[in-house]
C-alpha cells in the first residue's frame, strides 16, 4: 500500500512538468526566485549564488552599455523584467529558434519588456545580452528615431561586452556577428540609402551590417555632425529633418547625395578598419533583494515568454497562435498549485469563453497583495466605476514599474485629465517605444489643449504604429481633432 501511494505521488509529481519537460518546483523540480536589483527583475531557477553573478554583471552591462550609447548620465526608471532558465530544455522550449540565445519581447501578458536569455549568455556571448539591453535603452535616450540608427547606435555600443578580456569595455569594435557576416561575404553586396532609411520592422542581416557600417563611418569620419545629429534627435526634431540639417550634403533630396554616401558606406566596409575603439568607464551597484516564486507563477511567466523573437514592431506568436491543448495544460498545471493565480484564471476563463470578472474578484480577494490580481481586476471592472479606479490605484501602488497598468489607470480617469496626467506620463516614462501609452498622453494633452505636445506625441506614436493596429490609428486621429492646425 505504501508503494502505491508513493508511486501516486510520483505520478502526480511528474504532471506538473514545465515547457521542455522538466520539473515545476512543486513537483520536486529547482525553485525559482525573483531578484530585484536597481535595474533588473531577474526570473531564474538557477542557484541563489549564480543569480547573483548574473545581476552583478547585468547591471554593469547596463551602466556600460548607456555609458557607450550617451555621453550623459542617464537614470533608467523601473525595472526590465530579465528571465533565465537554468535548463537548455526550458530555454529551448520557450525560444524561437534553437540558434537564439536571447530575445526580446514586450508581448507579455502585462506588456512587460522582457528579456528571455539563454542560461550560457552571460559567459559565452554577453555581447548577445548588451545588444537587447541596446534596444531597450535606446528609446530612453533618443525617444523619436529612425531604426538604422537605433540598430547601427546599438552595434556601436554592444562591444563593451566582447568575451575577449583584451577588449573588455571598447565600444565601436565590430560585433562578432557582423564578423561572422563579413566573412561570409556580406559586404560584396550593397544596401541603397533609400533601402537604409526606409527600413521598418523587418530583421535583415545585411541591413543591420550597413546599419552599422552607416554609423561606424559617421562616427570615424563626420563626428561632430553625428553629435549634432543626435542633439537634434534630443530635441525632438523629426529624424528626416534632423538628417538633412546635420549632413546637408547627404540630404537624399539633393541629387548624388545618396549614392554618394553609399559608394562611402560600401568603401569603408570593403576596407575592413576597423580600429578605430574608445573605452567605457562605469560603475554600477549590484545589490538586490530575492523572493521565491510559486510553482503557479513560474508556470504563467514560462507560458508569457513562449514567443517568436520580437524587437519593436514585430508580430508575436503568443499564446492564440500555439497548440491550444499545451496552453491549457500549463494553465491547469498553475492552478493546480494555486487555484486563484488570477493570471491562469482569468486567461482560462477566456479561452472557454466563460466570465471574467467574477473569476477576476475571486482571485483579487485571494491574493489582495499581489499587484498582478488588482491590474486584472481593474481592467475588467466597469470602466470609469469605482471599484474600477479603486483595483487600479491599488495595483500601482503595489507594483509603480509596470507601464501597462499606469497607462490603464490613466485612461480610467480621462474625465479628470490632470488627475490623470501623471500616471500616463509614468507610462509613457517606462516604455517610451508604446505607442498605446502615447495615445494616452496624447489624448490627455489634446484635451488641456497642449496642442505642441499632444503633435508631438502624435509622430512618435505614428512612427511606431505598426505596433499598433487599425483602431490606434483611429484613436490618434480622433484625439488630432481637438487640436486643430
Amino acid at each position: 500500500m505504501r508503494v502505491f501511494v508513493l508511486l501516486s505521488l510520483l505520478a502526480a509529481g511528474c504532471g506538473h512538468l514545465l515547457p521542455g519537460g522538466n520539473r515545476c518546483p512543486a513537483s520536486g523540480g529547482p525553485q525559482w526566485r525573483e531578484l530585484r536589483s536597481q535595474h533588473f527583475a531577474l526570473d531564474t531557477d538557477l542557484p541563489e549564488a549564480d543569480a547573483a553573478l548574473w545581476v552583478k554583471d547585468l547591471e554593469q552591462l547596463e551602466a556600460t552599455v548607456t555609458g557607450a550609447l550617451s555621453n550623459r548620465k542617464v537614470d533608467l526608471p523601473g525595472r526590465l523584467r530579465v528571465v533565465v532558465p537554468a535548463s537548455l530544455d526550458t530555454f529551448a522550449a520557450v525560444a524561437p529558434s534553437l540558434y537564439a540565445l536571447g530575445y526580446f519581447t514586450a508581448n507579455s501578458f502585462f506588456h512587460e519588456p522582457t528579456i528571455v536569455l539563454h542560461p550560457g549568455a552571460r559567459t559565452g556571448d554577453p555581447e548577445v545580452i548588451a545588444h537587447e539591453l541596446g534596444h531597450f535603452i535606446s528609446f530612453h535616450l533618443f525617444p523619436r528615431h529612425p531604426d538604422w540608427f537605433e540598430e547601427g547606435l546599438v552595434q556601436f555600443a554592444q562591444t563593451v561586452a566582447n568575451p575577449n578580456p583584451q577588449y573588455h569595455n571598447l565600444a565601436g569594435l565590430m560585433p562578432n556577428l557582423r564578423i561572422h557576416d563579413m566573412q561570409h561575404g556580406a559586404a560584396d553586396e550593397r544596401v541603397s540609402l533609400q533601402q537604409l532609411f526606409g527600413w521598418k520592422d523587418q530583421q535583415m542581416g545585411l541591413l543591420e551590417l550597413w546599419s552599422w557600417g552607416l554609423f561606424h563611418w559617421l562616427w570615424n569620419n563626420k563626428p561632430e555632425q553625428l553629435d549634432d545629429y543626435q542633439r537634434r534627435l534630443l530635441d525632438k526634431t523629426p529624424p528626416d529633418k534632423a538628417w538633412a540639417l546635420a549632413f546637408p550634403e547627404f540630404d537624399p533630396a539633393k541629387k548624388g547625395a545618396a549614392e554618394k554616401l553609399e559608394a562611402l558606406i560600401d568603401a569603408h566596409l570593403r576596407e575592413a578598419k576597423f580600429d578605430s575603439y574608445y573605452e567605457v568607464k562605469a560603475t554600477s551597484n549590484a545589490a538586490y533583494t530575492a523572493r521565491l516564486l510559486s510553482a503557479a507563477q513560474v508556470h504563467v511567466l514560462l507560458l508569457d515568454v513562449k514567443v517568436s523573437w520580437v524587437r519593436r514592431g514585430a508580430r508575436s506568436l503568443g499564446f492564440e497562435d500555439d497548440k491550444k491543448n499545451t496552453i491549457t495544460e500549463q494553465l491547469n498545471f498553475a492552478l493546480q498549485d494555486d487555484p486563484n493565480d488570477p493570471v491562469a484564471l482569468v486567461r482560462l476563463k477566456k479561452m472557454r469563453n466563460e466570465p471574467l470578472l467574477p473569476a477576476a474578484r475571486t482571485a483579487a480577494a485571494a491574493h489582495p497583495d499581489d499587484w498582478r490580481a488588482q491590474s486584472i481586476l481593474g481592467t475588467l471592472e466597469t470602466p470609469g466605476g469605482p471599484e474600477q479606479e479603486a483595483a487600479l490605484r491599488k495595483a500601482v501602488q503595489l507594483n509603480p514599474d509596470n507601464a501597462y497598468t499606469q497607462n490603464r489607470l490613466a485612461a480610467a480617469l480621462q474625465a479628470r485629465p490632470q488627475e490623470a496626467m501623471p500616471f500616463a506620463r509614468r507610462a509613457v516614462q517606462l516604455t517610451p517605444d508604446d505607442p498605446y501609452n502615447l495615445e494616452t498622453l496624447m489624448a490627455l494633452d489634446a484635451a488641456v489643449k497642449s496642442c505642441a505636445e499632444a503633435r508631438e506625441l502624435y509622430d512618435r506614436a505614428s512612427d511606431l504604429k505598426a505596433k499598433g493596429s487599425d483602431e490606434l490609428d483611429a484613436l490618434l486621429q480622433k484625439d488630432l481633432l481637438q487640436c486643430p492646425k
